[in-house]
């Protein structure tokens, strides 16, 4: 076993490689017909009709807030237990993000504090499927469709993630975004995809996404086809090479997540002897086990950093899923005080696992002794 063992590592093996150097050789790097193959395999995946290839998940609420032309000053409910990117889109398109306290079991949306939220200016709610748990119920359905509220999806971390009946993330809200970062449960170095239950929504974001520029019907072999563009778009699409990598991953991640989930319940089990626990998905539903995010019985966040550092010089890397939105710099304003004590009590006392498909036994094994040890 080789140290420091590294918070992720991208399961990239013979069958990414081929897929790449056949799209090299192909002389289409671009958007083009890999791009449309990998959307009509992901679509599938999901049970949708049509998935949409974008630059980022980023990208891709982007592109959904672009396409739905919420007025500026219309109020978003999302997480603070989320990346800044998130909330980012929202402060883009001039709409207002207000955060709602969350279940500590979960990491999802505490429904009962977004009601606390709501507001005659609230518009949409901004789901995160936090480390890969399904985070849409029937109460917060309920809750969307009582005040008429939009549900926007954020499954950077849930790919994989399906509820009770087997309904995947993503197919719940009006939209939702996925990632393909590297350190996804599935990668194409960079990109992400888009749904979206109205196909008219759906496809004004195919128009958005690349300047949008229309074109005549082409049959493949047609040279210079005259354009216009009807609308002021974006360059946020994927590229060939990407989809040629994502679309040999997309055909990998079932036979992962058994992996996860294994890796998943040995730390479970070696927390609890330290008075630890993992965040769980609800009973009953599919985690993509994207993140195994720690929470550990340590009074503040400078006591549980300093577990961290001590794991970490015995060589086991760590990463902290999420330093809360209202903890940052740029967005300290939107919170404050007692607002989400729940999110508040969480961030002070967590921190996120190695957990990859490509982790050894012994690794693994390895891990645990160390939490063991250095508590």
């Amino acid at each position: 076993m080789n140290l420091p063992l590294p918070f992720h590592r991208p399961s990239i093996g013979p069958d990414e490689e081929a897929a790449v150097l056949r799209v090299l050789r192909s002389g289409w790097l671009t958007h083009g017909p890999e791009t449309a193959a990998f959307e009509r395999e992901f679509a599938a995946y999901l049970g949708v009709p049509a998935a949409l290839g974008v630059s980022s998940c980023t990208a891709g609420l982007e592109l959904i807030f672009a396409a739905l032309s919420l007025p500026p000053g219309r109020e978003v409910i999302t997480t603070p237990l989320t990346f800044a990117a998130t909330v980012h889109v929202l402060v883009h398109r001039g709409l207002v993000p207000v955060l709602a306290d969350i279940d500590p079991r979960t990491g999802g949306l505490d429904v009962a504090s977004l009601a606390r939220r709501l507001s005659d200016r609230t518009a949409a709610v901004l789901v995160v499927h936090f480390a890969g748990h399904l985070a849409v119920n029937s109460q917060l359905l309920d809750f969307c469709s009582a005040h008429r509220l939009i549900l926007i999806e954020d499954c950077a971390h849930a790919i994989e993630t399906r509820d009770l009946d087997g309904r995947a993330a993503g197919t719940f809200g009006q939209a939702a975004a996925f990632s393909f970062y590297p350190n996804k449960n599935i990668t194409a170095a960079e990109g992400g995809m888009v749904v979206a239950r109205d196909p008219a929504l759906l496809e004004r974001m195919r128009l958005l996404r690349t300047q949008g520029m229309v074109w005549p019907p082409d049959d493949g072999r047609t040279g210079f086809r005259p354009y216009d563009v009807i609308d002021s778009g974006y360059k946020l699409n994927l590229t060939d090479l990407q989809a040629a990598l994502g679309r040999v991953q997309l055909g990998r991640v079932e036979g992962w997540l058994p992996r996860r989930q294994a890796v998943a319940a040995r730390y479970r089990s070696v927390l609890a002897q330290v008075g630890g626990r993992l965040i769980e998905p609800p009973a009953g539903t599919r985690s993509a086990w994207h993140l195994a995010v720690a929470v550990v019985p340590l009074p503040d966040r400078q006591a549980t950093e300093a577990y961290m550092e001590r794991i970490q010089r015995r060589g086991v890397r760590l990463s902290w899923h999420y330093r809360p939105i209202h903890w940052l710099t740029a967005y300290r304003r939107i919170a404050g005080g007692d607002e989400l004590p729940l999110c508040d009590e969480l961030a002070a006392c967590s921190f996120s696992l190695p957990l990859y498909p490509g982790l050894t036994d012994e690794e693994v094994g390895y891990v645990c002794s160390v939490l063991k040890a250095e508590w």
